[in-house]
């Protein structure tokens, strides 16, 4: 009866402890999401920027945050600069909005084309369209993975592979600071 009671008290203690912790937890899984500058609350129009290398290019679509302290947040872009490293390599399209949830989902809305040449002389375009990413709440906004485009046979020479996988770093940047914006939840 002895070694009844000792588990029946810690198993009571355990449920203590899970009731405890419940709001919390529970209170952070329904909280908004809230982008810092540093130590400082974005304004609800910060300017920012997607910061991204795909493949052997590096893009980044300026713009400005549209809402701060929701359970998605987005940042709407204007303009469009690029730039690629490998020679014959052109990156073409556009990216005009991120949105990032509180759930530490990051979406991004648009279709960017990466054109390469291939050995023996091939010509490959790739479309990438697909971008569900995610990252660490709390935590700078940024993910490091990969991206697969479909091969455009419209525009490619024939003997290209029909997908290609690119390295892919994304960034969402504050212009004031020139870092990715903290994430964090808030009740």
């Amino acid at each position: 009866m002895k070694g009844f009671k000792v588990r029946g008290a810690g198993f009571l203690a355990v449920c203590a402890l899970l009731l405890v912790a419940m709001p919390v937890s529970a209170a952070s899984a329904k909280g908004v999401l809230q982008l810092n500058e540093g130590e400082t609350q974005a304004s609800p129009e910060a300017p920012g920027f997607i910061a991204i290398d795909l493949a052997s290019c590096n893009i980044e679509n300026i713009g400005h945050l549209t809402g701060n302290d929701a359970s998605t947040v987005k940042l709407t872009t204007t303009t469009l600069e690029d730039e690629c490293g490998r020679e014959g390599s052109t990156m073409t399209g556009e990216l005009k909005e991120a949105s990032m949830s509180s759930k530490g989902k990051l979406g991004l809305t648009g279709t960017l084309t990466v054109t390469e040449i291939l050995p023996p002389e091939l010509t490959c375009s790739y479309v990438y369209s697909k971008w569900k990413l995610t990252f660490k709440v709390p935590g700078p906004v940024e993910f490091g993975g990969t991206a697969t485009g479909k091969l455009s046979k419209a525009v490619s020479s024939k003997g290209c592979p029909k997908t290609d996988t690119q390295s892919l770093s994304v960034k969402i940047v504050a212009i004031g600071d020139l870092k990715a914006f903290d994430a964090v939840v808030v009740p």
